[in-house]
């Protein structure tokens, strides 16, 4: 029979083949791409947690020997109730809570008499054991749904069309170059066009990210380039210091630095082969996904930021 100690480690490796599956996907992959019929991988982890929660209730009455206190649910109505409890929470605080349910179920196991792992007990008429009941079903569960997770993303990235991909970029990249580069310097550097900031540090700002974001892209295809910088908990002040550090510079500065970052985005993507757009890996701003998604936020990018600058021009 497992030690308590040997039961905790496959506990905790059955999780982290569940995380280990997610790895790489996108926010919107997690959040809107259906892995079974009306079901995300953001609701299958909340699933996920529900469960857990469901045994955290259930341990201190199996220890009690009150087996038959535990009530039995409909499990349809169940993952609803969660899927509830979980709804306008973000896809951090899910997989935060991922960890944090598991965490406090080892908890309750680790102090628990090994004795009382395998001990008998009955519930309604049924023989059960925290084993069999708890520690088994979990890791079952966690394992039957990190294979279905992988199964499902063998199919993923199949729809990626490279050209549309290249095109899209290219169509948000010289709208934003066009509408920039007819306005004369005194608008390009006026303080307070958009919020706090002047046209001339969108500019600085875009291509910052557009370098980071190239150092990710990097590192996606080709894994022994150097890692990008991961700022998922610090971007904001990273992009005010990055801000801060480019106001020093002159807009012909800043507008070189653009145009180079958009030769250096070109002649990565140049060498892209077919496969490579599907690849995956983390991104600067957090979060993960393909090369092609890491690609069209940028479009999104120039997209959002143009809407602004239009905005505060009139147009």
């Amino acid at each position: 029979m497992s030690s308590i100690i040997e039961i905790i480690s496959d506990l905790k490796f059955s999780r982290h083949e569940l995380r280990e599956s997610i790895d790489g996907l996108s926010e919107q992959e997690m959040n809107t791409l259906e892995l079974y019929p009306g079901w995300t991988v953001r609701d299958l982890l909340v699933h996920v947690i529900g469960w857990d929660e469901r045994v955290l209730q259930s341990l201190p009455l199996l220890l009690a020997n009150r087996a038959d206190e535990i009530e039995p649910v409909d499990a349809d109505d169940y993952n609803q109730q969660s899927l509830a409890k979980w709804q306008g929470k973000s896809l951090a605080e899910i997989q935060s809570a991922m960890f944090d349910t598991q965490y406090k179920v080892i908890q309750q196991i680790q102090v628990m008499d090994h004795m009382e792992i395998d001990k008998r007990r009955e519930r309604h008429g049924r023989i059960v054991t925290i084993r069999s009941y708890v520690i088994n079903i979990i890791m079952e569960h966690d394992r039957q749904h990190a294979a279905e997770i992988i199964a499902w993303r063998a199919n993923l990235g199949d729809d990626i069309d490279p050209k549309t991909v290249r095109e899209t970029l290219r169509v948000s990249r010289n709208k934003f170059r066009a509408t920039v580069e007819e306005l004369d310097e005194a608008t390009l550097i006026k303080k307070g066009m958009i919020e706090k900031w002047s046209i001339k540090d969108v500019i600085g700002h875009i291509a910052d990210w557009e370098r980071l974001s190239l150092q990710a892209a990097e590192h996606i295809y080709d894994a022994d380039s150097p890692p990008p910088m991961l700022l998922a908990h610090n971007r904001d002040e990273l992009t005010m210091m990055m801000a801060a550090q480019r106001d020093l510079k002159t807009l012909p500065v800043d507008l070189r630095y653009m145009r180079y970052m958009h030769d250096e985005w070109d002649t990565f993507v140049a060498k892209l082969k077919p496969d490579d757009w599907s690849k995956r890996g983390s991104y600067p701003r957090g979060g993960g996904g393909t090369i092609a998604d890491l690609v069209l936020s940028l479009a999104h990018h120039y997209d959002e930021h143009l809407g602004e600058i239009e905005a505060a021009l009139g147009k």
